[in-house]
């Protein structure tokens, strides 16, 4: 009986010690980066010739609000204290200033964790509760031998770790020579402090940046704010981090170095990962759907997307395009190009597929496909009630990828740069697979026919740079059409 009402409390007693535990760490973590940044304030002196000022200026820097700072000399003269109105009960914290010169004084942190208190009256009343049950259930002998010893030690062990939370967050800091001089990250074995300190990040082999190292650096070298994502392994495991950071200076403007914080993003970004994926199979399966009824292939999809990726690379070099043709805005333009013609789902079979020329009445009703597209994807756009960026290049690519250069196309008549340039990418992508496939109303043109006649359009269809693009990779056009051929 006397083990049953141990294994009742020790969750609500372990609840209870750890808030007052928590805090401490806390506290801890503070008075250590507090006295960190103390040490070099005073630059190699022997004794604190801080202003009370510039202390708490510091404290300010580093103390949650409410946290109550005692600073004292080594021989226990007060320096400075900043009080706050506490109810109990509270945790302190002590922490000595040491410098290679020898101790400069004494930190004490105190705070309140009043705030707690019902929460951890709300656990012991339960667990009270769960004993009292407990044996009046055993002493009527109603579940006699139902709590075995391995069952209570299951369940405490679960209650532990549910109520055992610990932050994520962690401080650290890079010196002038933007060397790593702190951190408090202690979960990941392979970016603890003896695995870092006195390192560059990009000297610390596990941290995979998101982005190259040339950015960090340059980022760095601006001496601003930045934000810089890494992943790392650990357990076998892909983890990713965010680092926020801040330059500090010395009084007199010096640089010093940068200070900030990291937290793990790693649910974040599964979660993106998890969503983009989902967008690229209904992205598809809604475009396959439009190809099946014109007797396409889902391989044209992949193939005209493939050819707009590859135009875009080649463009983003161009002065003309350079300056918005980002990674992230081409991207966009290779998820978008398979909505191009997702609006002849609002053609009737019998124009659709019809194997002849279509009469004028006929190719009317065949141009409307331009605008049902983009009707379909602005509908899709305000059920979402949220603005996605490749679907504004998917209603520009679905409602102008039959414009030409000159004018002559529809359904707007739009001429030159009036026409966006994803659907100048898409419209020559769209003409070069349409003449190399087969269809039901023409044969299947070679390579070398439709390179002729593509380049015959160039200036009237398609844009001359675009043109003059194709032209250069089209070699690369034939390989995709290749791999990626009808079966």
């Amino acid at each position: 009986m006397l083990v049953f009402i141990a294994v009742c409390l020790l969750p609500a007693t372990i609840f209870t010690i750890r808030q007052f535990e928590e805090a401490r760490v806390i506290l801890s973590d503070e008075a250590l980066i507090l006295s960190r940044l103390i040490t070099r304030e005073v630059d190699g002196a022997t004794e604190l010739n801080l202003s009370n000022t510039r202390l708490e200026e510091l404290a300010q820097d580093v103390l949650h609000k409410k946290t109550t700072l005692q600073l004292t000399t080594p021989a226990g003269s007060q320096l400075i204290a900043i009080e706050h109105a506490l109810e109990a009960p509270n945790v302190s914290f002590t922490q000595t200033i040491t410098a290679p010169q020898g101790n400069l004084g004494t930190i004490t942190l105190t705070r309140s964790i009043n705030d707690r208190v019902p929460i951890m009256i709300a656990v012991l009343v339960g667990a009270l509760t769960i004993v009292t049950l407990g044996l009046y259930l055993l002493n009527t002998r109603v579940f006699r031998g139902w709590l075995r010893a391995e069952q209570a030690d299951s369940i405490s062990r679960k209650r532990f770790a549910d109520i055992a939370t610990v932050s994520s967050d962690w401080f650290w800091e890079l010196d002038s020579q933007l060397k790593l001089s702190l951190t408090t990250l202690t979960k990941v074995a392979a970016l603890s402090a003896d695995n870092t300190l006195g390192k560059r990040l990009w000297e610390i082999p596990a941290i995979v940046p998101e982005d190259n190292w040339l950015t960090l650096k340059d980022d760095l070298s601006e001496q601003a704010d930045f934000i810089f994502i890494y992943s790392i392994k650990d357990n076998g495991q892909t983890l990713w981090h965010e680092l926020r950071g801040t330059p500090r200076y010395s009084d007199d403007g010096q640089f010093e170095g940068y200070r900030g914080a990291g937290r793990d993003i790693t649910k974040e970004r599964r979660s993106a990962s998890e969503i983009a994926q989902l967008q690229e199979v209904v992205i598809h399966a809604m475009a396959s759907l439009a190809e099946t009824r014109d007797n396409e292939t889902g391989n044209h999809i992949i193939r005209t997307k493939k050819y707009v990726r590859l135009l875009a690379e080649h463009l983003r070099r161009h002065p003309r395009f350079e300056s918005f043709l980002t990674d992230d805005y081409i991207d966009q333009l290779y998820k978008s190009a398979p909505l191009h013609d997702i609006g002849k789902v609002g053609i009737k079979d019998e124009i659709l597929c019809k194997p002849g020329k279509l009469t004028p009445e006929e190719f009317e009703i065949m141009k409307t496909h331009t605008t049902v597209g983009y009707d379909a994807i602005v509908r899709a756009e305000e059920a979402l009630g949220v603005e996605i960026a490749f679907l504004q290049h998917a209603k520009d690519i679905a409602l102008y990828h039959q414009e030409k250069w000159d004018g002559s196309g529809y359904p707007e008549g739009l001429a030159g740069d009036a026409i966006p340039f994803s659907a100048r990418l898409m419209a020559l992508a769209d003409v070069y697979d349409a003449l190399i496939s087969e269809r039901v109303y023409k044969r299947a043109f070679s390579h070398e026919e439709a390179i002729k006649l593509i380049k015959e359009g160039i200036g009237t269809h398609f844009d001359p740079d675009v043109g003059a693009t194709f032209l250069v990779v089209h070699d690369q056009f034939q390989r995709i059409a290749r791999e990626f051929a009808d079966e």
